[in-house]
């Protein structure tokens, strides 16, 4: 034995005080000359020992000037810990207990802002967690950083401790003040083996939390394939609809995330086209969304470019309507998608897009060039509404002068009449819309059937 470990087994406090400020090692571990106390430091043997003086002089004389007592810090393998923490990581349980007794506080947190059942689940010492438990500590504690026990088992995969854990009180769907749980841990940093263990032990799987965030919706926007895929065969409604009316492919379709995509898909059986109460399928949501690649990866699955949801909008009619240029120009060159739909409101993509303008939907310089981007695909500069109305109607109506000789470039006939008889200018003025007859005028039409009052004009 060291003259350390025969001191505590006198209980000589003063003389344990005094060898362990002359130097000596308190981390030295008895050889097998000293029989039952063989492997033992002087801490362990004193507390394998009950001998609760020593343990309580060891354990605080080895702080850091000893201002903390029992749960001051030392300097152990380049990190201060207590001696509570070292006997946790060691799996040390009659420490464990001793030190408690004589005061060591089991919940409280260190510099590195772990508790000491923390630091046994991270070292995986389910013995540990168990006497930890015992003597008082709060199994769901969550600490300064948003941390508990169980997270720290799914995040360092420690399967054995997250049984421990549970068996000991911890809940398992318990949500930090961050708005997580143990599972969304585990999927963030791929740890397929902590979500099972963690679904084995009652996690639902489709939680949802605040914002419409279930554990799959949270593993699609992260991208964690593994994790997906995890999720899914442990039972995962891939099509779930949150109250917000999303999924965790429209999630991943709006901002892009194509591996999360195709994971479902492939994986997890997602339908392509499965429209949300509130109208939208993953591309018809990437496409509002403006992802280019978001709508790339739905085209890529087959997703039907031409879906009309239930307001009869199409993708393309979508992205036209917000001005969402970039997938607009992705959809249309895609070649499947239909530049001439009109959807049940007399609307094409063509003349979707000047009402967008009248919104103020986007920037009006990118106007000219999606009006192009769309007669080049495919849309007639001159194609009527079920309502006889064309894209110079509505830019005229809607007082968009400057798109009035960018449709002409592109072969739309200012005096077309509709299928009721009607010019654009005739519309202007059943309307009472004289910026409208002024503009038309202005630009080679003549009104050759309107009565009004020259002042006007």
């Amino acid at each position: 034995m060291s003259i350390l470990m025969l001191a505590a087994e006198a209980q000589a406090v003063e003389a344990i005080r005094v060898v362990i400020r002359a130097g000596a090692d308190v981390a030295f571990r008895a050889d097998k000359r000293a029989g039952d106390a063989a492997g033992h430091t002087a801490l362990s043997w004193a507390s394998a020992r009950m001998k609760l003086q020593s343990v309580a002089a060891i354990a605080g004389d080895v702080s850091q000037g000893g201002q903390d007592g029992v749960d001051g810090e030392r300097a152990v393998g380049g990190k201060h810990v207590s001696a509570l923490v070292k006997a946790a990581v060691d799996g040390d349980v009659q420490t464990i207990s001793a030190l408690i007794e004589v005061g060591a506080d089991p919940n409280r947190e260190g510099a590195d802002a772990q508790t000491p059942l923390i630091h046994a689940t991270i070292a995986g010492q389910p013995a540990a967690i168990a006497a930890l438990c015992e003597c008082g500590a709060r199994v769901d504690l969550e600490t300064t950083g948003a941390r508990t026990a169980l997270i720290a088992a799914a995040m360092y995969g420690k399967l054995e401790a997250v049984a421990a854990l549970v068996t000991c009180g911890a809940v398992v769907d318990r949500v930090t003040r961050d708005g997580k749980t143990a599972l969304m841990f585990a999927i963030e940093v791929g740890r397929t083996d902590a979500i099972a263990a963690l679904v084995r032990r009652g996690a639902a799987v489709d939680l949802e939390l605040e914002g419409g965030v279930t554990p799959l919706v949270y593993a699609a926007r992260q991208e964690e394939v593994d994790s997906i895929a995890a999720l899914c065969q442990r039972g995962a409604t891939v099509d779930l609809e949150t109250k917000g009316g999303s999924t965790a492919l429209i999630e991943a379709a709006v901002i892009g995330r194509e591996m999360s995509c195709r994971t479902l898909v492939t994986e997890g059986h997602a339908k392509v086209d499965r429209e949300s109460r509130t109208g939208r399928t993953a591309l018809i949501a990437a496409a509002r969304a403006n992802n280019t690649a978001g709508c790339t990866a739905m085209l890529d699955l087959h997703a039907a470019v031409n879906y009309e949801n239930c307001d009869g909008d199409t993708a393309v009619f979508v992205a036209a309507h917000v001005g969402a240029l970039d997938a607009l120009a992705t959809l249309l060159a895609h070649g499947r998608a239909g530049a001439g739909h009109e959807n049940n409101l007399g609307l094409t993509p063509l003349t979707s897009l000047l009402k967008a303008i009248d919104k103020g939907a986007f920037d009006l310089s990118k106007t000219e060039p999606a009006v192009r981007l769309l007669v080049k695909l495919g849309a007639s500069p001159n194609q009527e509404s079920a309502y006889g109305k064309t894209a110079v109607s509505h830019a005229a109506l809607s007082g968009h002068e400057s798109m009035l000789p960018v449709l002409r470039s592109l072969g739309a006939e200012l005096d077309r009449e509709n299928k009721f008889g009607k010019t654009p200018l005739a519309l202007a003025a059943e309307q009472g819309n004289v910026g409208a007859i002024r503009a038309l005028c202005k630009h080679g039409m003549v009104p050759r059937h309107l009565t009004l009052d020259p002042v006007t004009l």
